[in-house]
């Protein structure tokens, strides 16, 4: 009878460890986080095109205005699982996740010169379904 309890024991324990090992971030984009501090450092009519590379490094599209002049965008994102998702039953109720979210689109001018940007972030909380 004890090695049947220590077996449950050893899968309860395995059970919990492998929940812990799953919980944590997820990143996605196919840029860096963008830093808000750099942000910052863009001005309209100054910032160069090898400026905004050089801070943000390679954008994750880029595209032309109907004017002709060229779109950097750049995105983030990050999202924490709540750890309680992953216990059985328990989960479907107070589980769920919390995501970040980071936009960054540059229009620069014929000389490549920054003309005009957009910055937005937003977060999400996501709950399981039976969580409200």
């Amino acid at each position: 009878m004890k090695l049947k309890t220590g077996i449950a024991w050893a899968r309860v324990i395995t059970m919990l460890t492998l929940g812990l090992a799953l919980t944590g971030c997820i990143a996605a984009g196919g840029s860096a986080q963008i830093k808000p501090d750099n942000v910052a450092k863009l001005q309209e009519g100054v910032t160069t095109l090898a400026e905004v590379r050089a801070m943000f490094g390679d954008p994750i599209q880029t595209g032309l205005t109907s004017d002709g002049n060229r779109e950097f965008y750049y995105q983030y994102s990050k999202t924490t699982v709540n750890p309680a998702t992953y216990i059985p039953v328990v989960g479907s109720f107070l589980g769920g996740s919390d995501t970040d979210f980071q936009k960054l689109t540059i229009i620069f001018d014929e000389d490549d010169v920054v003309e005009h940007f957009l910055y937005d972030e937003t977060s999400q909380e996501t709950k399981t379904p039976l969580g409200f």
